[in-house]
């Protein structure tokens, strides 16, 4: 980014930096919000590869029973 576009940005986002120069409570990032999120995310994750797990445990078992009938 220029120094032009840095300019023209803190023009777009006047309104915006007005509130956190106003408020100290506001973060600049959203790094809190993130941070808030990520347990759900990961565990979601984790979640999902068990299930793929499950399932490719029971075609495993499957594929072995029709190999001894």
């Amino acid at each position: 980014m220029t120094d032009r576009g840095g300019f023209y940005y803190c023009l777009n986002q006047e309104k915006y930096l007005k509130v956190f120069l106003q408020d100290g409570y506001v973060p600049l990032d959203n790094n809190a919000a993130e941070g808030s999120i990520n347990g759900f995310c990961i565990g979601k994750h984790i979640i999902i590869l068990n299930l793929y797990l499950l399932i490719y445990q029971n075609i495993c078992m499957i594929k072995k029973l029709r190999i001894f009938r």
